[in-house]
């Protein structure tokens, strides 16, 4: 392969600088936002990004998939430079069917009906459902989303921009099976938020 194609691929993206290091930190990062759902963490990431993911989506994916990780790309999100990116710096693998998916990366063009091909789980071992990483363009506190449960004191405000009602209303369904369910992780290009399957969510507009 010529240098010329591999600067096309992922092979040409760098991973983490120090990978015990960074990928710590991102898991940390990724930790305190499930355990604090609505509370934005910060992320500097130093890794190469796909053109069509962004730095953080990359940086989770290194810090959290190994071998043994089925990733679903979808259309929105996936590219051959993606994929290369992430066999190539985790070894995990790209499935072309989202229920068989350990992590399923969507963004907000992505249909919605996909969502109900992602794995929830079973009675005898709910942790065995995907986890959603959603891309977003930004994220704020503030108006939107008015988040309650687990990890939160008493109420946490947030809003993910270009995320649907129609995911909010699925989202509320999602949640209504625990302990099964799905729990979903927002990317911005420098920041993280997560809204585990325990977070009651209430909305009026998140456009």
């Amino acid at each position: 392969m010529s240098e010329e194609q591999k600067k096309a691929t992922g092979f040409a993206l760098s991973g983490f600088q120090n990978p015990t290091f960074e990928g710590t930190d991102v898991f940390r990062k990724v930790l305190k936002a499930m355990s604090r759902p609505g509370e934005i963490q910060d992320m500097k990431a130093t890794c190469g990004t796909p053109l069509s993911l962004n730095a953080s989506c990359a940086a989770i994916l290194l810090a959290l998939a190994d071998m043994e990780t089925n990733i679903w790309l979808s259309p929105e999100v996936d590219s051959p430079q993606a994929r290369e990116f992430l066999s190539f710096h985790t070894g995990c693998r790209i499935v072309e069917n989202a229920q068989l998916s350990n992590f399923a990366v969507l963004n907000s063009e992505t249909d919605l009906g996909i969502l109900k091909n992602i794995p929830l789980g079973t009675q005898e071992y709910p942790d065995r459902s995907a986890t959603l990483i959603i891309v977003v363009e930004d994220m704020k506190e503030g108006n939107g989303l008015t988040l309650s449960g687990p990890g939160i004191e008493e109420k946490n405000y947030i809003d993910f921009s270009g995320i649907s009602n129609e995911f909010w209303n699925w989202f509320e369904n999602n949640s209504k099976k625990f302990p099964l369910g799905i729990d979903a992780i927002f990317a911005s290009n420098d920041q993280v938020a997560a809204v585990p399957r325990t977070t009651s969510v209430e909305f009026k507009s998140c456009m």
